[in-house]
């Protein structure tokens, strides 16, 4: 049976799954919504995660750079339209607000992720530092090499 185009993909599946399995819309719904949802925190907390039966979903660093500074710019844009009282009617000045408020929800999302990334790749510069000047420490009170034969 092939999915009619008037119908999303997970409304599909849904009902697919309803008349197959004989189980409420309502339950499969849940399932589902529960499903991305652990799925979506877990890509939060994660760089990649493992959907049975779907394959893994990779988190992409200069993916996600480059979207960032993209929502940014975004951002910028639909401020300056959201200022402009006389040149933007009311009803692209509020469209433009509603849009913000989902993208200022992405670009905290995108930018926890990446601060976070920027932090780990700090902590592994600290520690590398840290251990080269351990080994400078170490070699201070041995002879080198030339002083041992003589």
């Amino acid at each position: 049976m092939e999915k009619p185009k008037s119908v999303s993909m997970k409304d599909w599946i849904i009902r697919g799954m309803s008349v197959k399995d004989m189980v409420s819309e309502r339950v499969i719904e849940a399932v589902i919504n529960h499903a991305f949802e652990e799925a979506h925190k877990a890509l939060k907390d994660n760089f990649s995660i493992e959907i049975s039966g779907f394959g893994r979903f990779y988190y992409k660093r200069n993916g996600a750079r480059m979207r960032l500074a993209s929502l940014y710019y975004i951002k910028d844009i639909l401020e300056a339209r959201i200022a402009d009282v006389e040149g933007v009617s009311l009803d692209n000045r509020n469209r433009a607000k509603g849009r913000m408020v989902d993208l200022l929800t992405d670009i905290e999302i995108l930018k926890t992720k990446v601060d976070e990334d920027i932090a780990s790749v700090r902590r592994v510069e600290e520690s590398v530092a840290a251990t080269e000047e351990v080994k400078e420490g170490d070699r201070e009170g041995i002879p080198k090499e030339e002083e041992c034969m003589q």
